[in-house]
């Protein structure tokens, strides 16, 4: 019995190796953000009186599809081998989305949020879309090849 259980975990881990890559900082980076985001965004429900399950399990399916995503993206990266670039641009972007969802969440209970912040995250976006550019054109060109 301990064996097929085992067996069991081994397959389920492996296959989450499959489709989300490794389990580095970026995905635990993602990870957390979509658990605080999540908590924010209930904790901003009930403070505004707006409790809304559908809106709650919107959320979740929300967060569900991001990984779905970012499953794709992996296995566009081994079938295009890019050694995982298309990953991390899909889950940097995702990252920025969820800090910027977590800084509104916080805003919208009457939290003060050091204006920094934004600026530091409105520089990441800035970067990051430049980076999608110049990787989008060296794409296009390979092609073209």
């Amino acid at each position: 019995m301990k064996q097929i259980f085992d067996n069991i975990i081994s397959f389920l881990l492996s296959f989450l190796i499959f489709l989300f890559g490794s389990f580095d900082f970026m995905l635990k980076t993602l990870l957390s953000l979509m658990f605080i985001d999540y908590i924010t965004g209930v904790s901003r429900a009930f403070i505004t009186k707006k409790v809304n399950s559908s809106i709650g399990g919107k959320g979740i399916i929300k967060k569900a599809v991001y990984l779905c995503v970012v499953a794709v993206a992996v296995i566009l990266d081994n079938l295009l081998e890019v050694n995982g670039g298309l990953r991390a641009l899909i889950i940097y972007s995702f990252i920025f989305n969820e800090m910027l969802s977590i800084l509104e969440n916080s805003s919208a209970m009457g939290i003060k949020v050091p204006n920094i912040l934004y600026k530091s995250l409105e520089k990441l976006n800035k970067d990051q879309d430049e980076n999608d550019i110049e990787t989008i054109k060296g794409e296009e060109s390979n092609h073209k090849s």
